[in-house]
């Protein structure tokens, strides 16, 4: 085996146990006793309920911030692939070569 192999075995064993660290810590997080209700229960629901508009479900049923928590996730993605892109998105073809936009 040699060094760059060796390296990318660790990472990759470094990412997987990361990774498993990452799951139990929110699967333990989550069969805790709630502490720290949502942002919806908090807040939505009060000043809903204050101006006569009960509280409607949401879409995607998630408890406490686990939402939030999706929507960072798919912000994540989306930044990754916005930057992953930039070029072709900002560059345009004139007469064989490129130019910036």
């Amino acid at each position: 085996m040699n060094r760059v192999c060796r390296y990318n075995t660790f990472a990759l064993s470094l990412f997987i146990i990361s990774a498993l660290l990452c799951l139990w810590l929110a699967c333990a997080s989550h069969a805790a006793e709630e502490k720290w209700p949502g942002v919806d229960g908090t807040v939505v629901e009060k000043y809903a309920g204050e101006h006569g508009r009960p509280a409607k479900p949401n879409v995607i049923e998630l408890e406490g911030d686990a939402l939030l928590f999706a929507f960072l996730i798919a912000g994540t993605v989306g930044g990754f692939v916005m930057g992953y892109y930039w070029r072709e998105m900002t560059m345009r073809k004139r007469d064989g070569g490129t130019d910036a936009v």
